[in-house]
Parts: structure tokens; C-alpha cells; sequence
């Protein structure tokens, strides 16, 4: 037997109701009714008073999607508000930690371009690099910031202390090793003095540091960079295990603290959003 067009009717409700990550029981028992009284009227289309108890049965339990949709839509627009007060929250601790930085970095410049805080320079150059902020999107301003206090390096290296910058075209890290930690004997040797192996080789770890440092922040940028790609696509426990891995060195990343939050609340909802 074909079936009414009242029966028709609450099939395609039935079928186009898109499912609610917030469904109940109750919700669930009146889908089963209409499904139950459905049946019924397939079996029998003459049946009027099924018909009737399928017509009302069905707009309650199109109300309650109706309600249940309502909630759903408050509670995303909450989330959603909550969402962008933690962005801008995050966007200002950002801006601050940042700002401090630039302040740091442009005294450290100016030590860099006197012959006489240059060494004093390389210590503070070391001390950016450890405290530098790892954002997603500031590798570039890093690269930036390095080209300009090198160059400063160099032009005074170049300028005062010429045997350092023998061989070079930019200040490398042995450069900023030797004129820290060997500035004076450097310039006796100029004149035939000689220097300490203790010297030398305090310079090597020097560079080595320098060097390891500005590998760490490269690969902290990428992590970053790529734990966001993977929030992106949705693949919860990659985003986490990289956004915790950045929090290990810098807990206080505000980027990667609101993106963990917003990954492990992902992760553990129903249907994995």
C-alpha cells in the first residue's frame, strides 16, 4: 500500500531533521512515537484517527527539534562570545609581551652600535633569543629583528675591531662569540699577543650557544605553525601534543594556551567537532 501524504510528509521531517549534539530522551522517545504511529498509518491509510495521532505527534516532536535547535543555537552563540573574549584576551597579553621585547631589543641595539657595550650587547642578544615570544606568525618579524642587530654588529665589529671581521660578510656567531669573551686579546694578537685555549674554546661554546638557540626558535615557529594546521583539519591529538610541547618552553604562550584549551574541549566533545 502507497503511503498517505500526511504519512509522506512526516518521513521528510523525519529524514531532513539534522541531529543535535544536545538530543535528550524525551526528544528520542517522541521520534520513536512518530516512527511507531507511521507505521501504523502505512498499514492502514484509511485509519483516520492514526493519521490524527501521527499529525500531532509529529509537530511535537518538530516543537521539540525546534526547541532543542534554540538551545543549541544559545549555546553556540555563548561559546562563540566566550571564544572571542579569550581571542582578545590572548591578542592583548600578546601585544604586551611583544612590546616588552621591542623594548629590550631596541636598548640592545644601541649597546651594539658603541665599541664600548658591544660585548655587553652579545649578552643581552643571547638573553632576546631565550626570552623571544613564539607566536604562529612572528617568525618573520624574528628574522627581521636578527638582520637589523647583526648588522649593527658588524658595521661597529668592522669599523673598531677589523681583525674580528676578517673572513666575514655579517656577524656570525662566532663573531659575537669572540667579541664578547675575547675582545681584548683579539686585539693583542693583532700585535703578535697570543690567546688562551680557555678563551677559544669559551668562545666555540659561545657560538654553539648562540647557534643552538636561534635552532630552537625555528623549530618552536614550526611547531607552532604546524599545530595550528593540524587544529585546522581537525586532528585533535596532533594540535595537542605540539601545543603542549611549545608550553613546555614557554608557559606562558598565550596562543598556544587559548588553541590547547580549545583542542582538548574539541577532542573530548561528542562527534569529535
Amino acid at each position: 500500500m502507497r503511503p498517505s501524504r500526511l504519512a509522506a510528509a512526516a518521513a521528510a521531517l523525519l529524514a531532513c531533521a539534522c541531529p543535535l549534539r544536545a538530543q535528550t530522551a524525551a526528544a528520542d522517545q517522541r521520534r520513536a512515537e512518530v516512527i511507531k504511529l507511521m507505521d501504523a498509518v502505512l498499514a492502514d491509510s484509511s485509519d483516520a484517527a492514526a493519521r490524527s495521532r501521527l499529525k500531532t505527534a509529529a509537530g511535537r516532536a518538530a516543537a521539540s527539534e525546534r526547541g532543542v535547535a534554540a538551545r543549541e543555537r544559545d549555546s553556540l552563540l555563548d561559546e562563540a562570545r566566550r571564544a572571542r573574549e579569550r581571542r582578545d584576551e590572548m591578542n592583548a597579553a600578546r601585544e604586551r609581551r611583544m612590546g616588552a621585547w621591542e623594548e629590550e631589543f631596541a636598548l640592545a641595539c644601541s649597546l651594539a652600535a658603541d665599541p664600548d657595550t658591544a660585548a655587553e650587547a652579545v649578552a643581552a642578544y643571547e638573553r632576546l633569543l631565550v626570552i623571544f615570544p613564539v607566536y604562529s606568525d612572528n617568525a618573520e618579524a624574528l628574522a627581521a629583528a636578527d638582520a637589523r642587530i647583526r648588522g649593527i654588529f658588524f658595521k661597529t665589529v668592522k669599523k673598531h675591531y677589523p681583525y674580528l671581521a676578517e673572513g666575514r660578510g655579517e656577524a656570525d656567531s662566532r663573531m659575537l662569540a669572540a667579541l664578547q669573551f675575547n675582545r681584548v686579546s683579539e686585539r693583542q694578537s693583532l700585535y703578535g699577543g697570543v690567546r688562551s685555549a680557555g678563551e677559544t674554546e669559551a668562545q666555540l661554546k659561545k657560538a654553539q650557544k648562540l647557534r643552538g638557540l636561534e635552532a630552537g626558535l625555528k623549530l618552536r615557529h614550526a611547531n607552532l605553525r604546524e599545530a595550528l594546521s593540524l587544529y585546522g583539519r581537525r586532528q585533535w591529538a596532533g594540535a595537542i601534543e605540539l601545543l603542549e610541547k611549545e608550553l613546555d618552553s614557554d608557559d606562558d604562550n598565550d596562543e598556544a594556551l587559548y588553541y590547547l584549551e580549545l583542542a582538548r574541549t574539541r577532542a573530548a566533545a561528542p562527534g569529535k567537532r
